[in-house]
C-alpha cells in the first residue's frame, strides 16, 4: 500500500509519461485530408484575403489556469479552519 505522498507522486508520473509518450504520435498526425482549406471568414471578399492568427491571449489563459489551480494545491488547510 502507498502512503503519504507517494500516491501523488505515482499519478503525476503517469500522467507525466502519458503525455510524453502520446505526444509524438500527436505531432506525427499532422494535418490530414478532412481539414478544411478555406476560412468561413474570408467569404465574401472579391480579392485574395489572409487572416493572421496569434494565439497569444490563449496562452496567456492556460498560464492564468495553471497558476490557479497551482494555488489550489498548495493551500494550507489549518489556514481555512474557523476553530
Amino acid at each position: 500500500m502507498i502512503r503519504g505522498m507517494k500516491w501523488r507522486k505515482w499519478i503525476v508520473g503517469g500522467m507525466l509519461s502519458g503525455v510524453l509518450a502520446f505526444s509524438g504520435a500527436a505531432q506525427a498526425a499532422g494535418t490530414t485530408e478532412a481539414d478544411p482549406t478555406h476560412d468561413g471568414r474570408t467569404e465574401g471578399y472579391s480579392s485574395s484575403v489572409q487572416v493572421d492568427g496569434s494565439t497569444g491571449l490563449l496562452w496567456i489563459m492556460f498560464v492564468f489556469l495553471t497558476v490557479i489551480s497551482m494555488s489550489a494545491l498548495f493551500k494550507d488547510s489549518k489556514r481555512a479552519s474557523t476553530e
